[in-house]
């Protein structure tokens, strides 16, 4: 009877390690049914942050070339600094010629206000 009692305890034994190995399989089945979902997850994640990215690059590509270049810029300042500068210049001299056109008539005016005097008043000269 007591080989029958040992078999008996033998056979609960191996059913219990037999239903706590179907249970830890299943966890595991399940553990990694999850990071299986998780790597999908993280993969599309990842696709989607490269899109993205590219897009960008796109954009600051296309942005860029709509800036002007340094040689290009300092061409065209140096260009425009002539400009003013010759500008400047001519609007000195315009001052200048007004200043004498200006003199020129106050000079003028005197003259004539002398001849004038001198023609009204006889007596004077």
């Amino acid at each position: 009877m007591n080989e029958i009692c040992q078999a008996d305890i033998c056979a609960k034994q191996t059913k219990a390690c037999q239903q706590h190995f179907e249970y830890i399989e299943k966890v595991v089945g399940v553990k990694f049914e999850a990071i299986d979902k998780a790597m999908v997850l993280a993969a599309e994640e990842m696709k989607r942050r490269l899109h993205e990215t590219n897009n960008v690059r796109e954009q600051l590509g296309r942005q860029a070339e709509t800036f002007v270049n340094t040689d290009y810029y300092r061409m065209e300042h140096s260009s425009l600094s002539k400009e003013v500068e010759l500008l400047r210049d001519w609007k000195n001299i315009q001052v200048g010629k007004s200043a004498a056109t200006n003199l020129m008539a106050a000079l003028s005016l005197m003259v004539s206000f002398i001849v004038a005097v001198l023609h009204f008043f006889p007596g004077l000269r």
